[in-house]
Parts: C-alpha cells; structure tokens; sequence
C-alpha cells in the first residue's frame, strides 16, 4: 500500500520531467515536445485512474479505499490539468536561473 501511494507521487512528478526531457532534446519546441509525449502520459494516468475506479464505486463497504481512490485520482487529474495550462505559462515567462557552482 504504502508503495503505490510513492508511485502515484512519482506518476505526476516524473509526468513533467518526461515532458521536459522531450523539450530539451526538441531543440526547446514545446509543440513537438507536448506532441510526442502527451499520448503516453495520458494513457499512463487514464490506466491508473481506471484501475481505481472500482474502489469509487464501492465505498459503503471500504471507506480507506474510497478516500485513498478519490484523493489519488484527484491528484492525477488535477496534475494532468497543470501539466497542461501551468506548464507551459511558466516556460513563457521566461525565467532563467544562473546556475553557477
């Protein structure tokens, strides 16, 4: 139990990372990048969100799994929901770090 809730911190974290992986190896085209990678992130947290659903169902029964099922598919929708619109505004702002040592 308690390692399905690290992976599911994981799924949405390293959603970004995948994507901006994508952007930097695009020659920093965020279309491409978004493009090429949307599809198996999508698919990714729509498994997860469906394997979960059975728990939303059945919660007169099973009232841990009920929270824990509402609380992890709201996270990943609402990760997806940043993915999508926080993302990209904040590679629009253009802030730069000096990363110097």
């Amino acid at each position: 139990m308690h390692i399905f809730i690290k992976k599911k911190r994981v799924l949405h974290r390293n959603a970004g990372i995948y994507l901006m992986n994508e952007y930097n190896n695009n020659g920093k085209n965020y279309l491409r990048a978004y493009n090429h990678k949307i599809i198996p992130i999508l698919l990714t947290i729509l498994s997860t969100v469906l394997g979960l659903v059975p728990f939303i169902f059945d919660q007169d029964e099973n009232h841990f799994w009920y929270s824990f099922a509402m609380g992890s598919v709201g996270g990943l929708l609402f990760s997806l929901v940043a993915l999508v619109f926080a993302l990209p505004a904040f590679l629009k702002s253009g802030v730069r770090h000096n990363n110097e040592v």
